[in-house]
């Protein structure tokens, strides 16, 4: 198992969801091979052969998708909702004919207490 201190990329788990060497994956034939192995050279040349500058634009990248991630997760989230002025009309239903009301009925709580108004 591994732990990581931020939420990783689409590429990023792609490669690490690949296990295989780089010889297993050329041994295998088609397009789902190249797809893979592109994965895991983007990987490496990141980690061994980029330039400085593309490393700290790929670093730069990383921490603005960790605050844009942090920002997200701080935002509150609520469900706006208010009680009507005057409530619509509620029916008791006929039994087998729901589009039938039989009488009306009123707010009231379980037990028949009245609810506050």
């Amino acid at each position: 198992m591994r732990i990581y201190s931020r939420a990783l990329d689409a590429d990023e788990i792609a490669s690490l969801a690949c296990a295989d060497t780089l010889e297993k994956i050329a041994a295998i034939p088609g397009v789902q091979a190249r797809a893979r192995a592109g994965f895991e050279d983007s990987r490496r040349f990141m980690a061994q052969a980029a330039p400085n500058e593309l490393k700290q634009a790929r670093g730069r990248l990383i921490e603005l998708k960790r605050q844009r991630q942090s920002f997200e997760d701080d935002l509150p989230t609520l469900m706006v909702m208010e009680e009507m002025a005057q409530p619509r009309p509620a029916f008791i239903l006929k039994r087998g004919a729901y589009d039938a009301a039989d009488r009306k009925s009123s707010a009231r709580r379980p037990g028949g207490a009245a609810a506050d108004a």
